[in-house]
């Protein structure tokens, strides 16, 4: 089945949790702003001290401005790693986090939920709609030799507690009159996208590996005359597997981003980065976006291949798309 989507006329990104900090790197005037860049340039701050500076950490949050026909819409993607991060490091960029219509939890894993319920308070409304996956809360852990259980799960009824209203659903949802979509549970095609080897489930009393992280979803636009603009949480998924879904999913071949984490780091993943980069040419999205979990090593390849169509990116940086 495709979705249709309405055009929008334009994206702005702002990345309040990564795992790194990088205020300095300029790149693609107009387009990337870093941390100093937005700062300064855009915001006119006068005042410079490390107690302005976002704060880094492994994990993923995004507040994503979508535009269209005079209308402005406002998504957080993600909510970063534990409780008042993003919600500082909103205050320090000087963004309203009150005018969030929604907050899509990519998968269930705590560097992309963990500032959910803070984030939550810090909006300040009620039934504020929570896209998830039916999976998500379910309890995990990663077995490195021996079980290391994670300690935090978020559950729905925090999220209720704390003024959010749990939509969950395995399959594409849209929103806001069709500009935006949850893509659903992705299919898994390629042959060495394979998920998160480590990963176990509570489920039913019993720890079960659980590699392919089902509940990964991920947030697409349709840009009005560029084409499919993709956001992945970690790419557990694959970011091929999501990118071809996504443009399944719309019915169109032109795919003008790829942004977010694509979980090529660490020693389990190596093997992928090649083909994934192999796949991502044939694709030819006009820019590849990477932050979170795709590694320093996947980055300086896809540097070398996509030259400046690819751009690493930290907290605190701007994008408009």
């Amino acid at each position: 089945m495709s979705y249709p989507l309405n055009e929008i006329d334009n994206l702005e990104v702002f990345v309040l949790m990564d795992n790194l900090s990088d205020p300095f790197t300029k790149s693609h005037e107009g387009m990337r702003w870093n941390e100093f860049q937005y700062q300064f340039d855009l915001r006119k701050q006068t005042d410079m001290c490390g107690a302005n500076l976002c704060r880094a950490c492994n994990g993923l949050s995004l507040l994503i401005k979508i535009h269209a026909k005079g209308h402005t819409h406002t998504l957080l993607f993600d909510t970063g790693p534990d409780d008042g991060l993003a919600v500082d490091n909103a205050k320090r960029m000087g963004l309203d986090l009150t005018a969030i219509e929604g907050i899509i939890l990519s998968h269930g894993h705590f560097d992309h939920y963990g500032g959910t319920l803070s984030i939550l308070d810090a909006i300040g409304k009620n039934d504020l709609p929570v896209y998830v996956h039916p999976e998500l809360f379910m309890p995990r852990a990663f077995n490195r030799n021996e079980l290391i259980k994670v300690s935090y799960n978020l559950t729905a009824a925090d999220v209720a507690k704390h003024g959010g209203k749990v939509i969950a659903d395995k399959n594409p949802i849209t929103l806001f009159n069709n500009l935006a979509l949850i893509t659903g549970e992705v299919p898994r095609n390629t042959s060495y996208e394979t998920g998160s080897p480590a990963e176990c489930r509570l489920n039913n009393g019993k720890w079960v590996d659980s590699a392919d992280v089902i509940d990964e979803r991920c947030l697409v636009f349709k840009l009005k005359d560029k084409g499919v603009c993709v956001f992945t949480g970690c790419g557990h998924t694959g970011v091929v597997n999501a990118t071809v879904h996504a443009k399944d999913l719309l019915n169109l071949d032109k795919v003008h981003l790829v942004m977010g984490g694509f979980h090529l780091a660490g020693s389990a993943f190596t093997n992928r980065i090649s083909p994934t980069i192999a796949d991502l040419k044939k694709i030819n999205p006009d820019f590849i976006v990477t932050g979170h979990c795709t590694g320093r090593f996947a980055q300086s390849e896809l540097s070398h291949t996509f030259a400046d169509k690819h751009i690493p990116y930290g907290v605190g940086t701007v994008f408009r798309f």
